[in-house]
């Protein structure tokens, strides 16, 4: 067992069960290689669930980066959609790892494992044959035909549905946890540190959005009944609008739909031991590494969604908080390692920042950064330019570091030998 504290609620801590080179690690290892690939194949089947009423998504509420929330902001702006009375919500699943039932996950991971076995077993190129995931220890697993001659190797293992389902119950029925000298096995919650946690979190949840959407476009009429001031058009409206929600494993953003009928709806999703607690709401609402906020009016014809770098670190940077973010310049780390954080963390604000205005802002931050950490300022200006010019076209390559002279005066050419 083991606690952090997390600093930006209120130092409330965190337990968590660690897990690390325990008899379930390469179980587990094998399962979050398995989940990745049929999280493609549950992709495709969610769009498929929305393309029977006419709606196109690229894929479900599960998102695993940035650029998934930029990308819808992007089609709500071509659609000029914006939110009811311009308040977006953010959530989060309290305490949703340790509230987890363990008997439901079972139940929910197999029927997932079954809507995707099928699913690939009824495409055309199976032609009814019965599908394996073939897995590799290193490199990207495929699917293939079953067969009798498909034996695991060292390297390679053979995975089908009937096998799946058996580590899954496997797992979850040997969630041992030690605690000084005792050992005990956990019958509620998920531990946090088994490596396939947040595939089975994110996939159990899942299941309840595919079910209860695949409930609401089957039965339309009937579930707007007990929703007022709905028709069946009302109803198909609905549906495109919560086709652009969010969730990444328990955070959950709602760009469009109204408060209170939102809240309705998630409770029909999620079953009573999920709390799903109300984080943010208003014009501008903090989501993953995001400020989103959307200006325009709907007859005009000009909305427009912006977003901003946000950084939950900052406000514990304000309170006193000291944080070393960047690698010494003496350190033992090679020089392209600890000069290419530029580059990496670049690509970051860039993917958060929707103007350039905004983008400038943490760019010429970082820089003052590694100035102050005495990284060498001729090598500083050539990988903010090298990147200016290469992925940020109609701003001038040294546009960064002319802001930084500008603000805080222009440093000597070499800071460091």
């Amino acid at each position: 067992m083991g606690v952090v504290v997390k600093l930006h609620k209120e130092n409330k801590l965190r337990f968590l069960a660690k897990s690390h080179d325990t008899t379930l690690t390469q179980l587990s290892t094998w399962m979050s290689k398995a989940f990745k690939m049929m999280m493609e194949v549950s992709e495709e089947i969610w769009r498929q669930l929305f393309l029977t009423v006419g709606i196109r998504t690229q894929g479900s509420w599960v998102i695993n980066q940035t650029k998934q929330v930029r990308w819808r902001m992007s089609v709500m702006q071509r659609d000029g959609l914006k939110p009811i009375d311009g308040a977006q919500q953010t959530y989060d699943f309290a305490t949703m790892y340790t509230s987890m039932q363990l008997k439901d996950i079972e139940e929910k991971m197999h029927q997932y494992v079954d809507l995707v076995f099928g699913y690939q077993r009824s495409s055309k190129t199976s032609r009814g044959s019965e599908r394996v995931l073939k897995m590799k220890r290193k490199g990207r697993s495929a699917w293939a035909v079953k067969s009798d001659n498909q034996d695991d190797g060292a390297e390679t293992k053979f995975v089908s549905a009937v096998r799946l389902k058996r580590w899954i119950s496997y797992l979850l029925k040997r969630l041992f946890v030690k605690v000084g000298d005792k050992v005990m096995l956990q019958d509620v919650g998920l531990p946090m540190g088994t490596s396939c946690s947040p595939f089975l979190a994110n996939l159990v949840l899942f299941m309840y959005e595919f079910e209860f959407f695949t409930g609401f476009i089957s039965k339309m009429r009937p579930y707007h009944e007990d929703l007022p001031n709905h028709s069946m058009h009302g109803a198909h409206w609905l549906l495109r609008r919560l086709s652009f929600c969010t969730r990444y494993i328990d955070d959950l953003w709602n760009p469009l739909v109204e408060k209170s009928e939102f809240q309705k709806i998630v409770k029909k999703i999620y079953p009573g031991w999920l709390k799903l607690g109300l984080e943010h709401e208003g014009e501008s609402v903090n989501y993953l590494d995001l400020t989103i906020w959307c200006t325009g009016d709907v007859e005009r014809r000009n909305i427009k969604w912006h977003s901003k770098l946000y950084d939950k670190k900052l406000e514990l940077v304000a309170k006193g908080l000291k944080l070393n973010k960047f690698p010494d310049p003496e350190s033992k780390l090679s020089m392209r390692c600890k000069y290419g954080v530029i580059t990496s963390q670049l690509h970051r604000y860039k993917v958060a920042c929707s103007e350039v205005r905004e983008f400038l802002k943490p760019a010429v931050k970082l820089c003052a950064d590694y100035v102050t950490k005495g990284y060498a300022w001729n090598r500083i200006k050539y990988y903010f330019q090298r990147f200016t010019r290469n992925n940020v076209h109609g701003m001038r390559p040294s546009a960064i570091t002319d802001r930084y002279c500008r603000q805080f005066g222009r440093p000597p050419p070499q800071v460091v030998q």
